[in-house]
């Protein structure tokens, strides 16, 4: 596992071109598709700077030992789709929330199988 900093993911991002390569090959690797996941949720987190938060985390996921999680707004954005988009498919079960104070929290684990599961019924 490799940390890498938020303003480190997007320099990747832009200058290394990865959210092009992301876009161009989602679905084909459902490992890359939730690296590439991780680094464009820590550039937009740095985007926008810090946010407090007094919510504590839930158990790391079972899955892939992730134990972030991220706002609608921050999910849709990551995976290149509408807000809306994101609150339908928890509605219909489609990708797992929890709700904390009126605002759904998506794990990225979570958030990645979501996208990876999309990208492949679009093709």
């Amino acid at each position: 596992m490799v940390t890498v900093s938020g303003r480190v993911a997007q320099i990747l991002l832009t200058v290394g071109r990865l959210a092009e390569y992301r876009r161009v090959h989602a679905g084909e690797d459902p490992e890359v598709d939730g690296v590439l996941l991780r680094l464009t949720l820590a550039g937009r987190r740095y985007q926008l700077g810090p946010v407090p938060c007094s919510v504590q985390p839930d158990p790391p996921d079972s899955d892939t030992g992730d134990d972030r999680q991220v706002s609608t707004a921050e999910a849709a954005a990551a995976i290149g789709v509408d807000p809306s988009t994101i609150g339908r498919a928890i509605r219909r079960g489609d990708l797992r929330a929890v709700l904390i104070g009126g605002r759904y929290a998506i794990r990225t684990g979570d958030l990645a199988r979501y996208a990876a599961r999309r990208a492949d019924t679009t093709e």
